[in-house]
Parts: structure tokens; C-alpha cells; sequence
């Protein structure tokens, strides 16, 4: 009986061991959430802070190069994207499961964001921009939240408290709220996430 009892000890231990050992080696698979929270914060960041300066009137100078810019910065973005798409893709690392995570909520907050873009073109309003930092906030508040990353969930949720000033202001200034609200929601994440560990 004692026999018994000891092997059942030794093959709960063995479970135990093979647990803990794929616990360490799904740490270190690197994923590559902080490298597109970097760089869709910094174009968001961007393209949001010249329409602001182009809205507001602070350059006196033809708007027509601002407005090229800040057109030409999403296919740059997507270009930068792709090349690490592949760059990972040579190198044959194991993908994480938080891979899904994020492209999943992006994938929400695009869908729903482009939906009220049309909308707002549609009723010539500024619905788009109004609720942004609520719907990137949520997004990113959700992601922090399953991916156990405390930065993301509190700096998400300074995202969605955005959306009061947001919703109580017009014309310009609505650019450069969404713009402060891409660099502490989007680009400030991808800064604290550490390792590319999340």
C-alpha cells in the first residue's frame, strides 16, 4: 500500500516537473506585441499631430506636403510591418498563443474604428475622432488584461477616461487629444513591455 501511495507521489512530482518546464519555455517565447505597439502608437501619434497642425492652422505654408504625409504614413506602416511579419517568419520561432491576443483586438478596434469613420463621413460629423480613445482604450485595457500586463490595463484605461475631454470638444483639438491618447495608450505600452517577453 505504502508502495503504492509513493509511486503515485513520484508520478504527480514527474507531472509537476513537465509543467513547470513548459511554464519556462513558453516564457521565452518572444512575441512581437511591444515592436507593433511601437510603431502603430508612433504613426498614430504622427499622422493624428499633423492633421492637428493642418486642422488648427499653425502653418501658414501650403498644407498640401503635411497632408501627402500624413496619407503615405499607413502604407509605410504596413510596409514596416510586413518586413518583421517576415523577418519572423526566416527565423522560425515558435509563435505564441498571445499572437492571436493581439491580432484579435486590433483586428476589433480596425473593424469597429472603420465603421465609424464611414459613418462619420456619411453624417459629416467627428463621431470618429470624438470616440477613439474609448474604443483604443478599451482595446488595449482588454489585451493588457488577458496578457497580464498591468502598464497596458492602466495606461488602456487612461485611454478611455480620454474619451470625457474627447466627447466635449470640437473641431482641431479633437486631432491632438487622439494623438496624446495614441502615445500613452499605444506607444507607452510597447515602451513597458519588457523583453518581448508579452
Amino acid at each position: 500500500m505504502e508502495h503504492k501511495e509513493s509511486a503515485n507521489n513520484q508520478f504527480t512530482s514527474s507531472q509537476l516537473d513537465v509543467i513547470e518546464q513548459a511554464l519556462n519555455q513558453a516564457k521565452d517565447i518572444s512575441t512581437t506585441g511591444s515592436y507593433y505597439y511601437k510603431l502603430w502608437g508612433a504613426i498614430l501619434f504622427i499622422y493624428f499631430l499633423l492633421n492637428y497642425i493642418i486642422e488648427s492652422g499653425f502653418i501658414s505654408f501650403n498644407n498640401q506636403i503635411l497632408i501627402n504625409i500624413s496619407v503615405l504614413i499607413f502604407p509605410f506602416g504596413g510596409y514596416l510591418s510586413y518586413r518583421k511579419k517576415l523577418f519572423d517568419q526566416q527565423k522560425e520561432t515558435a509563435q505564441s498563443k498571445m499572437e492571436r491576443v493581439y491580432f484579435f483586438g486590433f483586428i476589433s478596434f480596425s473593424i469597429g474604428y472603420a465603421i465609424l469613420f464611414v459613418i462619420s463621413i456619411w453624417q459629416q460629423s467627428s463621431v470618429f475622432l470624438k470616440i477613439y480613445p474609448l474604443l483604443i482604450g478599451i482595446t488595449v485595457f482588454n489585451i493588457g488584461g488577458i496578457i497580464r500586463h498591468k502598464s497596458s490595463v492602466f495606461l488602456g484605461l487612461i485611454g478611455c477616461c480620454c474619451a470625457f475631454l474627447s466627447l466635449t470638444t470640437e473641431g482641431a483639438n479633437l486631432y491632438l487629444i487622439a494623438a496624446i491618447v495614441s502615445m500613452i495608450s499605444i506607444f507607452l505600452p510597447g515602451i513597458l513591455m519588457k523583453d518581448g517577453k508579452i
